[in-house]
């Protein structure tokens, strides 16, 4: 995780954040865990090129993970 972390930080990555439920995988093993495991990672020069950008933590399935959609709602990005 040390590696992954150093890569984001020299990379500088934003965290794109997200709509919807706060966590993307449960169990109800173990006295049931919820975190956030996955995101969505991008440079502040894709944020800018793509201002109009959305993602959305979906509905969990049958699944211990819940889907992640990103989705652009702009015409065209900006230059």
């Amino acid at each position: 995780m040390e590696g992954f972390l150093d890569i984001v930080e020299k990379c500088c990555f934003n965290d794109l954040g997200y709509s919807g439920n706060k966590y993307t995988w449960f169990t109800m093993k173990v006295g049931g865990i919820k975190v956030r495991l996955d995101c969505a990672l991008a440079t502040q020069g894709w944020i800018d090129h793509f201002p109009h950008f959305r993602l959305q933590h979906l509905n969990k399935t049958s699944s211990d993970y819940v889907p992640i959609l990103l989705t652009w709602e702009g015409s065209k990005p900006h230059r």
